[in-house]
Parts: structure tokens; sequence; C-alpha cells
């Protein structure tokens, strides 16, 4: 354990070379925050091109939405329930057709990451959610489920 000279540390931080370093320190901060702020902006505007939500019947949604997603759930569409149908059905669009994992795939480890995966998930399900009502409930829950997790 270091132990310091109380006297001796206040000498030193009433010095001009004290004052100065914690000015440059200061100023290197601010400038590390505003890069930063910058490379979230980038990042964000990387992920805010257009996004088309494709027009599909609802009986073409639901076979494409259960041959995406019965192979994880191992439940075959005439044994799904109304909800798990639709959370097929959202995540269907939100990652089959939008190509969310695309999109984010070459951002891991990069500032801004998590600000811009949050903004493409919200804007995904809040255009999915417009294009088709009966989603919009299911898209709502998984916004908030996935803004609680975060």
């Amino acid at each position: 354990m270091l132990q310091f000279a109380l006297a001796r540390v206040l000498a030193a931080e009433r010095t001009a070379k004290w004052a100065a370093r914690l000015e440059l320190a200061a100023q290197r901060s601010a400038a590390a925050r505003r890069a930063a702020d910058r490379r979230r902006e980038e990042m964000i505007s990387l992920v805010a091109d257009e996004m088309p939500i494709p027009d599909l019947g609802p009986d073409v949604l639901t076979d494409r939405a259960v041959r995406h997603g019965e192979p994880r759930d191992a439940i075959g569409a005439g044994k799904a329930d109304h909800k798990t149908l639709n959370r097929w059905k959202v995540n269907y669009l939100q990652y089959d057709l939008i190509r969310f994992d695309e999109k984010i795939e070459g951002m891991f480890g990069q500032i801004g990451r998590a600000a811009a995966v949050k903004s493409l998930r919200r804007r995904a399900l809040q255009k999915i959610g417009a294009a088709y009502p009966d989603l919009l409930w299911e898209c709502q829950r998984q916004l908030r489920f996935s803004e609680r997790r975060q």
C-alpha cells in the first residue's frame, strides 16, 4: 500500500505544472468524448438506409415464417398457437427479409454499435408493425423485451 505525505500532495496540486496537466487531461477527455459521439452518429447513419418491408399475403407470410421458425422450435404450423406464429412472422420479416444480422455483422467492437443496433431494431419493428397491423402487438413486445435487456 502506498502512503503519501498529505502536505507534499497538497503542495504538488497547487503548482502551475499540476494545473496545466489537469487542464490538458480535461481537454483530451472532451476531445475523446466528441470523437466517440461522432463515431456513434456515423454508425447510426450507416444503418439509416431504406428498409423495404415486403407486402406478403397472410398465407404466404405464415408459410414462410413457419419454415423459418420450425427448425429452431420443432413445432409444426398446426401445433403452433397464434402468439408463436406472430413471433415467427416478425422474426422472419426482421431477420430473413430485412437482413438485420447482415447489417450489424461488421459492427462488432466499434463505438456506437449498441446505439446503431438499437436504432435499427426499433426502426425494423416499427416498420413491420406499420406494414402488418396484426403483428403490431408482437413488434411492440419484442421492442420492449430488447430494450429491457440492453
